[in-house]
């Protein structure tokens, strides 16, 4: 009798291992699983906010199509790249002198000290400014 109850406990204690190593692959394969899933999501997520930016990128790019098959565009540029005008209409034409960088810091400062100077570039003021010398 004592003999089958040895072998009833040591029977049992190898089910018990072997229900036990079961059960941890079990738990083991589940939390696997679950981390997958979680990585998963927040994949999912980043690429539906992707998705929602290109999405915006997408709306302007339709709307800058739209804008430049429209008649303001194509009269606008043919006014500025080409002069053109429209009948009846007369064109003015502003002429601007345009000034050197160095003549324009001559002519300001020649107007703030009341003396004329002689004409120096523009990187010596920066010299001086900086550095006290010229």
């Amino acid at each position: 009798m004592k003999n089958r109850k040895n072998e009833r406990i040591s029977s049992s204690k190898y089910l018990f291992a072997a229900l036990s190593a079961i059960l941890i692959f079990l738990l083991w394969k589940f939390i696997v699983v679950s981390i997958q899933m979680i990585n998963s999501q927040s994949h999912i997520s980043s690429l539906k906010t992707e998705l929602e930016g290109l999405q915006q990128k997408q709306n302007k790019l339709h709307e800058m199509e739209q804008f430049f098959k429209s008649d303001f565009f194509a009269e606008r540029e043919a006014r500025l790249k080409y002069g053109l005008q429209k009948k009846d209409e007369k064109a003015v034409i502003i002429k601007h002198e345009k000034q050197s960088a160095d003549t324009a810091v001559q002519h300001r400062d020649a107007q703030s000290e009341g003396i004329q100077r002689q004409t120096l570039p523009v990187r010596a003021y920066w010299l001086k400014y900086f550095f006290g010398t010229e």
